[in-house]
């Protein structure tokens, strides 16, 4: 682990990443609420910002995430049905993954992070997700950008820093996974004078709400350090409450739209993406090349990834699948019913 820029190229020279995040359930009306804010995140090559969807399965549709992967996100896991990590951890996990690869259709090689429900993780729930080899990386560990400005890293040696969101864990112990990599959920932070961490995840509605979003860009800006933006897309949904939702979306948006206006070397990334150029570094002035050259802007073909869309109506539960209806609603116990994985 380290806070320095790798490939030790100068913070002048160094792309500004930014990670969208959401978590939960993937549904058309979940997209559409979050969709203008993604549309307006563009980057320098003109394509629009891909997002990271951690999505947990019991209010997914299935084709909605296949869209959003053909689209150029990348989607990862978030547990089946997004209960606390103290309960049938390895289960819940595993359950999500192959329901989620099968029935929208997304291939092993990308679908390999992780989220933990609620933050709230444990050594053991982390021995679960290495023990089944499918997940590169793991992102639930909350710090604080001033204090602990790691990059994303291996836990050849565990974590070395104190998490925000795990005050029973010691750092170093009992995280040792070689091979795994964190990338931590930066903490957002006050606009005060001497800074103060304001959350972790879905920025609060406050009065400060717009200047703590640009304080916190700044403080990463000065290093470089990936900035995050970790969110539930229900907050943007008008019944969620309805008097809060317009509020955070118009400052989501003002925040959007002044990054774009003042700093020319911000590139929205995936988690995977983010990790590959850590693994091979450039400057921002071949970010261009980095990102592949073309007009696709990642997007993947839907004929090869859903040649046929089928709706699926079992056992309660209304989706959409690329890959045929199982015979009863996926579960933890079961996540493909009468299909194979």
């Amino acid at each position: 682990a380290s806070t320095s820029i790798p490939g030790n190229i100068p913070v002048d020279q160094t792309p500004q990443f930014i990670t969208l995040t959401l978590d939960d359930g993937v549904q058309p009306r979940t997209i559409e609420a979050f969709m203008p804010i993604q549309v307006n995140a563009t980057n320098p090559n003109g394509c629009t910002a891909p997002v990271t969807f951690f999505a947990s399965n019991d209010y997914s549709d299935y084709f909605s995430i296949t869209q959003m992967y053909a689209n150029g996100s990348e989607i990862a896991v978030h547990t089946m049905d997004h209960i606390s990590y103290v309960r049938h951890a390895t289960a819940q996990i595993s359950s999500s993954y192959h329901a989620t690869r099968v029935l929208s259709g997304i291939p092993r090689e990308q679908l390999i992070g992780f989220r933990h429900p609620f933050l709230s993780f444990s050594p053991a729930t982390f021995q679960s997700i290495y023990n089944l080899k499918s997940f590169v990386y793991e992102s639930s560990v909350a710090v604080n950008p001033i204090t602990n400005p790691y990059w994303p890293h291996t836990l050849d040696k565990g974590i070395p820093y104190a998490s925000t969101n795990c005050a029973h864990c010691q750092q170093n112990q009992g995280f040792v996974f070689p091979g795994l990599w964190e990338i931590p959920m930066y903490a957002l932070m006050t606009s005060a004078p001497t800074p103060q961490v304001w959350t972790s995840m879905d920025p609060l509605n406050d009065n400060d709400f717009l200047e703590n979003l640009k304080t916190s860009f700044k403080i990463h800006y000065a290093k470089k350090l990936p900035f995050g933006l970790y969110q539930h897309a229900g907050n943007y949904l008008p019944t969620w409450p309805s008097t809060a939702a317009p509020k955070r979306f118009a400052i989501l948006m003002n925040f959007i739209l002044w990054v774009k206006q003042n700093y020319k070397d911000v590139w929205y990334v995936t988690n995977i993406q983010l990790l590959q150029w850590i693994s091979n570094p450039v400057p921002a002035s071949k970010m261009g090349e980095f990102m592949g050259a073309g007009n696709s802007c990642g997007a993947k073909s839907m004929a090869s990834l859903c040649p046929s869309v089928k709706s699926c109506n079992v056992g309660g539960k209304s989706f959409k699948s690329c890959n045929g209806c199982p015979t009863a609603p996926p579960s933890s116990s079961d996540p493909l019913p009468g299909m194979t994985s």
